[in-house]
């Protein structure tokens, strides 16, 4: 408002013919500011003398500057002096309120620095809170020296949640809460002093105008809590999210996805899925994870703790045998890569992998001679020729020699005669590809002779103990 000052003082009535002038000060409790205003007699001779147009007066910091600064609830007390008597001077007091002006409080949801955001995003990260609320509320501007608060209200269809806003600086009028608070996905929890809603659900923003003595709100529906995209994680792991990144053929293998924007409902487990491959064999298995927990935005293919879920998952257990795609199973082979490969289904940028090497187990192997290939049972003796029913037949069982199911495998074994001292190494090849026997397809011929190692033929005599060895070329130990 503007300020009239009045002094009625005759002895300063010079000049009956005309307008005389007379000054008096403005000083403010508050702020100390001090201002001198001239003031012109209201009639060529009536002695009383008054400010024609007003003093404006504002809410500011001391400064010379011919408006008064002010504060809410400060005091401004008028002085006047006779300048030709010193001691004839006269005072009067009045009291500052800062008036609600014709412009409303204007209530906003914003990030940190002040932007708008329609579209409010959950806190992913607890130290980086998503929720700020400006208020531009001038009149809630009481003290230019002051950075004052408010108090302020946001509510979810779930959650309400109350806190203090601070104007961003003295003097400015515009309230923002310095600290973020947390928006997230929930069913409302009045422990946690964050602010719980769904996908979609509206925000709406409160405020009490003490000036105004009046409850204010933001646009409806203006405001919507929103699941963004981010970048996910996927990793192979054991059953409890340990990551892995070697597997022994036979295990079961998990993969484990956070991914917090595909936690739509807090209520319910979420299913999604991701891919897996064996560079070897080609083996592609897609496999269906559901989340953790009702609310935890963590995915793996293992039974969910959530009372409720959208999906079913199954284990995935490795295997050597001949792929099959999307059975169930992971067909991979010996120190074969296998890979996973996740794309959220809201934003194909964010695509994530991991990887994991595969490795046989160790087995004991086995070793005999027998009648001849795929012949059932072992022998212990030989009649000594080349002949049918005389070649020497070995077979090999050593599961971990069977490195890929794609592919025939070798072994190597060495038939040796004490008395002779010969030698020979003889190649014994894999029944079938996935197969964990090995045999040699064409038998080695004997007869009696000296050592000559190496030839083809085993060198013997009659009633000697022949030896078949075998050394795991995988795990030689």
């Amino acid at each position: 408002d503007r300020i009239f000052i009045t002094v009625d003082d005759p002895n300063r009535n010079a000049s009956p013919l005309a307008f005389d002038f007379v000054n008096a000060t403005l000083l403010d409790s508050q702020t100390g500011d001090s201002e001198t205003l001239q003031l012109r007699e209201t009639g060529e001779n009536s002695g009383q003398f008054r400010n024609v147009l007003g003093f404006p007066s504002v809410v500011g910091l001391a400064v010379t500057d011919n408006k008064l600064q002010s504060a809410g609830g400060a005091t401004v007390t008028a002085n006047y002096t006779d300048p030709s008597d010193r001691n004839d001077f006269s005072f009067d007091l009045a009291s500052m309120f800062v008036s609600p002006g014709t412009t409303p409080p204007q209530l906003l949801i914003t990030d940190g620095a002040g932007t708008e955001l329609t579209d409010v995003p959950f806190t992913k990260d607890p130290l980086v809170p998503t929720l700020f609320i400006t208020v531009l509320a001038l009149e809630e501007n009481t003290n230019a020296s002051v950075q004052e608060s408010i108090t302020v209200t946001v509510s979810s269809p779930r959650d309400v949640v109350t806190f203090s806003l601070q104007e961003t600086s003295t003097n400015t009028g515009t309230f923002r809460n310095p600290t973020g608070v947390q928006l997230l996905l929930g069913n409302g929890n009045s422990n946690n002093r964050a602010l719980e809603a769904f996908d979609g659900d509206p925000l709406t923003v409160r405020f009490f105008s003490r000036r105004r003595n009046q409850v204010f709100s933001s646009t409806a529906g203006r405001y919507v809590a929103r699941i963004t995209p981010g970048n996910a994680t996927v990793s192979f792991t054991a059953i409890d999210g340990t990551a892995m990144t070697t597997y022994t053929i036979g295990d079961r293998v998990y993969v484990t996805v956070s991914d917090p924007d595909q936690n739509a409902n807090p209520n319910i487990a979420e299913p999604l899925d991701v891919t897996v491959t064996s560079d070897v064999t080609g083996d592609t298995e897609r496999v269906t994870l559901i989340e953790t927990n009702c609310n935890s935005g963590i995915f793996r293919n293992n039974p969910t703790q959530c009372g409720s879920s959208l999906g079913t998952t199954a284990e995935l257990t490795s295997t050597v045998s001949v792929p099959i795609a999307n059975d169930g199973f992971l067909e991979t082979a010996d120190r074969a890569i296998v890979r996973v490969t996740y794309v959220d289904p809201n934003d194909a940028a964010d695509t994530q992998r991991g990887a994991a090497t595969m490795l046989i187990p160790e087995v004991p192997s086995r070793i005999s001679f027998i009648r001849g290939p795929r012949a059932v049972g072992t022998v212990s003796s030989y009649y000594i020729g080349s002949g049918s029913g005389q070649r020497l037949f070995v077979r090999v069982t050593d599961p971990d020699a069977n490195t890929s199911p794609i592919s025939t495998q070798v072994v190597n074994v060495t038939i040796r005669d004490p008395n002779t001292r010969d030698v020979e190494s003889v190649s014994l090849a894999e029944v079938s590809s996935s197969s964990p026997i090995f045999e040699n397809p064409v038998g080695m011929a004997t007869r009696v002779t000296t050592a000559a190692s190496n030839d083809g033929v085993l060198g013997t005599q009659d009633g000697s103990s022949v030896v078949a060895t075998y050394q795991d070329s995988t795990f030689p130990t």
